[in-house]
């Protein structure tokens, strides 16, 4: 670009960046990210969404904390999608606990949250063995703007059958789940992945209608 005139701005660093994120060539894209402050580019709310990501996904969370640090030093603007990515960064590199944490002192401070992040924290709740208050997170949604998506009754219907809890996944498919039973078979891949849970599931929920 620079031999025909033209200057990078911020949506090519972002793009360039994300590029080499999702190829997992994280110290490339760390490189230019270290290179638009010298090219007078500040990075903005996605550049820094781009590299927690990408961060997250090489497992290189002490990095990803820094760098979470030095957005809100640089008085960036951190969105829902970024907390969305920290949140589920942390649960995927076993950091629930910390997660968790984040999640109530957000919530303390009025954080509106999507149910991407709902669900996440659902998810990681039962994974950490705190199910009572993923059970509480779950009603609380009703009690909120959001609405419940198939995901939601994925993670909590297949919560309930770990636990053994075959009437409350009942209840939930038959009150609210179809839309995740619909999602579940729309997609093949799906499907293979949760062949042992479907079986299972028609054995002791729909076999019992």
């Amino acid at each position: 670009m620079k031999s025909v005139g033209a200057e990078p701005d911020i949506v090519t660093y972002n793009t360039l960046v994300n590029g080499y994120c999702r190829n997992g060539r994280i110290d490339d894209g760390l490189t230019l990210f270290r290179e638009m402050p010298h090219k007078r580019i500040k990075p903005d709310t996605v550049t820094y969404g781009i590299i927690l990501d990408g961060l997250f996904h090489a497992a290189r969370t002490v990095v990803a904390r820094k760098m979470f640090h030095e957005m809100i030093e640089s008085e960036t603007t951190v969105d829902i999608p970024v907390y969305n990515i920290i949140l589920k960064g942390l649960c995927r590199n076993n950091c629930a606990d910390e997660a968790i944490a984040m999640f109530q002192k957000l919530g303390a401070m009025n954080v509106k949250f999507d149910i991407g992040t709902l669900n996440t924290m659902i998810n990681s709740l039962y994974k950490v063995g705190r199910k009572e208050e993923a059970k509480d997170l779950f009603a609380a949604i009703s009690a909120s703007r959001l609405v419940p998506n198939a995901s939601t009754y994925s993670i909590m219907i297949i919560n309930y059958l770990k636990e053994g809890s075959v009437e409350d996944a009942k209840h939930i498919f038959f009150i609210n789940g179809q839309e995740w039973y619909s999602s579940q078979l729309s997609s093949y891949k799906l499907y293979h992945q949760n062949v042992v849970f479907l079986r299972k599931y028609h054995q002791n929920v729909v076999g019992k209608r």
